[in-house]
């Protein structure tokens, strides 16, 4: 954010959950005096937050199967990612529903933030392919459908 805010100070980035290093990332975010990030803590139902928002970023230095993007992508919001093993790039297509970014490149990553602040249009386009991944493949109806495949094969 603190690329981001040099060329596009209007930029804000919201932050939920929590953890243990809440205090750790307060006080970064005062010492570099980025009064556009702001730690909101756990909330109970996310998909407001996901829907208001132009994009989901999800910084993991590692990730099974995200529930995260797919919660995200169930709100019709894209997400940029860095490309960690295991499912970004299962589920994030680059300039479809979402942008990867190459593993701890920062400045990849806020590149990638100003092109879909710039471009608003990009962003509901993505997301709105990736809502139609999540209720196409990943529909409950799809899940079923994928399970039952399991148990007749192992019959």
């Amino acid at each position: 954010m603190e690329i981001v805010k040099k060329s596009r100070p209007d930029v804000v980035l919201n932050i939920y959950g929590s953890g243990p290093d809440y205090e750790q990332y307060q006080y970064l975010i005062n010492e570099l005096q980025l009064d556009n990030v702001h730690l909101k803590g756990y909330v109970e139902n996310p998909a407001p937050y996901y829907q208001s928002a132009l994009a989901t970023l999800l910084t993991s230095k590692y990730e099974g199967f995200s529930l995260a993007i797919c919660e995200s992508f169930s709100c019709a919001t894209p997400v940029i990612s860095f490309d960690v093993k295991y499912s970004p790039s299962d589920l994030i297509k680059e300039h479809e529903t979402g942008l990867l970014v190459e593993p701890d490149n920062i400045d990849m990553l806020a590149e990638k933030m100003i092109y879909l602040y710039d471009n608003p249009e990009k962003a509901i386009e993505y997301g709105l392919k990736a809502k139609q991944l999540m209720d196409t493949e990943y529909s409950e109806e799809r899940l079923v459908e994928r399970w039952e495949g399991v148990f007749d094969r192992a019959k």
